[in-house]
């Protein structure tokens, strides 16, 4: 009985994550990449082929990306020391420009 359950269980499981992958497109976790200048980037996402779908989803995905890093940076320059502001401010001002994908 206990033998029985384990086996369903474990073939209920890898159903399940079969079924959650089926395709590249479900199952891509891009790498971002970033190049910047000053304070402003100047690519994004420029280890994909630019008309590749794997680039525009790389794209939305940083997207996302920078604008938790904007929270996070906002958040960390409210509390910072003097030391600290410097830089915490030049990559804030990066993070938080207008990216858009």
């Amino acid at each position: 009985m206990f033998r029985n359950s384990l086996i369903f269980i474990a073939l209920t499981f890898s159903l399940n994550a079969y079924a959650a992958c089926r395709t590249e497109i479900s199952c891509f976790k891009p790498k971002i990449t970033w190049t910047y200048k000053g304070s402003q980037f100047v690519t994004v996402c420029h280890n994909y082929p630019s008309n590749s779908w794997q680039y525009r989803a790389c794209r939305r995905e940083a997207q996302g990306y920078f604008q938790e890093r904007c929270k996070d940076l906002k958040k960390k320059l409210k509390t910072a020391h003097s030391e600290q502001r410097a830089a915490l401010t030049k990559s804030k001002d990066l993070f938080c420009s207008h990216f858009r994908p």
